[in-house]
């Protein structure tokens, strides 16, 4: 029976370091030096693209987001994110397709909904 204990002590040790189980703590203020490219990005936008309604993520990819926070910082998902809302609505001389508009609009509500402001070095 102790050994049982031990073991299951252990288990939940183990999981504790696991990123899903953390708490990500979003920064108020983040600045990003330029845009990034890698899978991570791609992973982010997929994600805000599935997304949910016209405004708002649904609770899968906004849990996906805060995982992705978890594994890889909270600073380098919202300079993602917010790379992402610039892509989105780049002025090219026509307005922004609705598709665009609603990923955009998902975006920064979930910075928004954390409290994130985001600026360009």
């Amino acid at each position: 029976m102790r050994r049982r204990i031990g073991l299951l002590f252990l288990a939940l040790l183990a999981l504790s370091d696991c990123a899903a189980w953390q708490k990500v703590v979003w920064p108020s203020l983040v600045t990003c030096a330029g845009p990034v490219s890698s899978q991570l990005v791609q992973d982010i936008e997929a994600i805000i693209a599935q997304g949910g309604s016209a405004q708002e993520l649904s609770a899968a990819a906004i849990d996906a987001l805060e995982k992705l926070a978890a594994e890889h910082g909270a600073t380098v998902v919202a300079c993602i994110i917010e790379q992402l809302i610039d892509k989105w609505l780049a002025p090219s001389g026509i307005a922004a397709s609705a598709d665009a508009q609603a990923k955009a609009a998902r975006a920064q509500n979930f910075l928004n909904d954390r409290g994130v402001t985001v600026r360009a070095e």
